[in-house]
């Protein structure tokens, strides 16, 4: 019967191999093994669930044809998935009763088999096939992985320096650290712009359950190193070894997970990762340059899933942030500054943590190589030199839908509305142009605040605004020079 089963599935693999491209037939379809033919269902060996699960998403169909047209109409499928131990002598067939999965191909659906094979008759299979029952082993690919993202010791929760604009993303980036899975912040996405501290509390939380749960997998990424994986994994053939990896994780950390977007099949690994992982109450951390809703190129069930966790968002810091956050850079390297000096900084520098950091750290240094007195002037120069339009006044988009509509006597509802009533469209596209020109958000974004409107009318709202201005309309000539110097324009 074996000698039977191998032909069978050979005629079924050439057909396949017709219907799919080269690297999905030698990466999904070239690791199964047929086991036994009874009564027209055959039954193959898959490396693990989730290889099941791929090729009845993906290539179920090819699958079908095959199978109905080598045994005929009445012709079914099973999937059998053995239990994964690594063995270090030769390995030998799990003497415990095994996971199996089928695919019975008529009902196209995954459902546990009512019975399984028994030892005896998948040694009688293993005559003329290789039946692998051992678990894959942990390939040096896998242990490369974790070395690939060492985390930053300094990121801890306890140098994370707290205020009103990201309180609330500590403080559930703790708790989920203290918790893992069994939070309802799983997942927990971090959201803000770039600069404001994402990747501190992402590795804050890797670096907790690090040094508080030492028995806990973990593993900390960026979207970016994860698509270069995947299509290394892709390459090698080796696929199963990366899903392997992340799905036995306790805590999985992937930071700027917005650059998954338009890679579809990187996105459906992680899907199932994701779906795993979830499923299992492992903790799930992920940050995000933008708002759920307003992230491009994802799935939609991707999207739905992140959606039903909680996001925390990081605003820009407040002037009493970054006041703080410089008293602890100087006392990190044992410097002092007049209290007056550090205030001066703090209300005149309006960007994001990132950049504060980098311009008390230019302060320093220059102060030292040139041997000069850190003073007001000194702190001037330095502002107006590393970024002259920090100077001016940072506004969130809606402190901008604020001014704008008190100015045109209006609400903000009024402005993200769909009115095309002279006045709003006008105001609308003040408030637009001003978001462009003195908030840090990327076009796309900007639009998801107005409504979620595309970022072409952000475009158009711009451009009518400057036509305007070199046109000298009154309206709008007015209006821009009432409103400007609140923006420190």
């Amino acid at each position: 019967m074996i000698s039977d089963c191998a032909s069978i599935w050979k005629n079924c693999l050439a057909v396949i191999r017709e219907q799919v491209t080269q690297q999905a037939y030698q990466t999904w379809f070239l690791p199964l093994r047929p086991i036994r033919l009874i009564d027209h269902i055959l039954t193959v060996q898959s490396p693990s669930k989730f290889h099941c699960e791929w090729i009845e998403q993906n290539h179920l169909q090819a699958l079908t044809t095959a199978i109905k047209k080598v045994l005929g109409e009445n012709g079914k499928f099973e999937y059998y998935v053995s239990e994964q131990r690594v063995e270090k002598k030769a390995p030998q067939l799990a003497s415990s009763s095994p996971l199996a999965q089928s695919a019975m191909l008529g009902g196209q659906s995954l459902a546990v088999l009512k019975h399984t094979p028994n030892k005896n008759e998948l040694l009688k299979a293993n005559q003329n096939v290789t039946v692998r029952t051992e678990q894959v082993p942990i390939l040096a690919a896998q242990t490369r992985y974790f070395k690939q993202f060492p985390l930053n010791e300094q990121y801890t929760f306890d140098n994370f320096v707290e205020g009103n604009s990201n309180k609330v993303a500590k403080t559930t980036a703790f708790t989920a650290a203290n918790n893992l899975g069994r939070t309802s912040f799983n997942p927990l996405l971090i959201q803000g712009n770039s600069g404001l501290g994402k990747t501190h509390l992402a590795q804050a939380v890797a670096n907790h359950a690090k040094a508080n749960f030492p028995d806990k997998k973990c593993i900390y990424t960026s979207a970016e190193r994860f698509v270069t994986d995947f299509i290394q994994a892709l390459k090698e053939n080796n696929i199963q070894t990366l899903t392997n990896l992340y799905m036995d994780v306790d805590l999985l950390v992937v930071d700027d997970i917005q650059f998954l977007s338009g890679k579809t099949k990187t996105q459906d690994i992680f899907f199932h990762i994701f779906n795993h992982l979830h499923q299992s109450r492992k903790q799930i951390i992920l940050t995000s340059d933008c708002p759920v809703a307003a992230l491009k190129g994802l799935e939609e069930r991707l999207i739905s899933r992140f959606k039903g966790g909680f996001s925390a968002t990081i605003e820009v810091p407040e002037q009493d942030l970054r006041k703080r956050y410089i008293l602890t850079r100087l006392a990190s390297e044992k410097k002092n500054l007049d209290s007056l000096l550090v205030d001066y900084i703090a209300e005149n520098f309006h960007s994001n943590i990132r950049e504060l950091d980098g311009l008390i750290n230019n302060i320093l240094i220059k102060a030292d190589l040139t041997k000069t007195e850190i003073t007001l002037p000194f702190i001037k120069n330095m502002l107006n030199e590393l970024s002259p339009r920090e100077v001016q006044v940072k506004m969130s988009i809606e402190d901008i839908q604020i001014v704008v509509s008190q100015y045109f006597k209006i609400s903000v509802s009024d402005i993200l509305s769909t009115s095309r009533r002279r006045e709003i469209v006008m105001a609308r596209h003040l408030a637009m142009y001003f978001a462009g020109k003195y908030s840090e958000h990327s076009l796309s974004q900007i639009g998801f605040y107005f409504g979620k409107r595309h970022h072409s009318t952000v475009i158009h709202a711009c451009d009518r605004v400057t036509q305007a201005l070199k046109e000298q309309e009154n309206a709008f000539v007015d209006a821009l020079a009432a409103l400007s110097p609140k923006f420190g324009g």
